[in-house]
C-alpha cells in the first residue's frame, strides 16, 4: 500500500504550485482512480483533504502559507539563494600574501622615511 505523508496538498496530488483548478481537479480524479477508497482508504482521505485545501480558495491561501515552509525543494532553492549571497571565505594564502606584502610596503616606507 503507498501511504502518503500528510504533507503538501500540491504534493499529495502531484501538481505544480502554479497548477490551475482544472489541472488540480483532473489530478485529483487520477488519484482517486489510482487509490480508491475500498483499496487504500488512508491514500484516498489523504487525496480528498488536499482536493478540499486546494478547490477553496481561502483554504488554498491557508495551505500555500502553511505548506511552503515544509516544500523540500522551495527550502532547498531558498537556501541555494542565501548561500549565493555570503561570499566565499578568502584563501588562506591571499591572506597570507596580504601580510607579507603590507609588512614590506611598511618596511620600505620605514626605510624611506629614515632616508629623508
Amino acid at each position: 500500500m503507498t501511504e502518503l505523508l500528510p504533507l503538501d496538498p500540491y504534493f499529495v496530488l502531484g501538481v505544480s504550485r502554479e497548477a490551475n483548478d482544472e489541472e488540480i481537479r483532473k489530478a485529483y480524479f487520477a488519484k482517486v482512480k489510482e487509490n480508491p477508497p475500498e483499496k487504500h482508504p488512508e491514500v484516498f482521505q489523504q487525496v480528498r483533504k488536499a482536493y478540499e485545501m486546494l478547490k477553496d480558495p481561502d483554504a488554498k491561501m491557508r495551505a500555500e502559507a502553511v505548506t511552503y515552509r515544509m516544500d523540500p525543494a522551495a527550502a532547498m532553492e531558498a537556501v541555494s539563494e542565501i548561500l549565493e549571497k555570503i561570499p566565499a571565505p578568502p584563501d588562506p594564502r591571499d591572506i597570507a600574501r596580504r601580510e607579507i606584502l603590507t609588512s614590506w610596503i611598511e618596511r620600505e616606507r620605514e626605510s624611506l622615511r629614515r632616508e629623508w
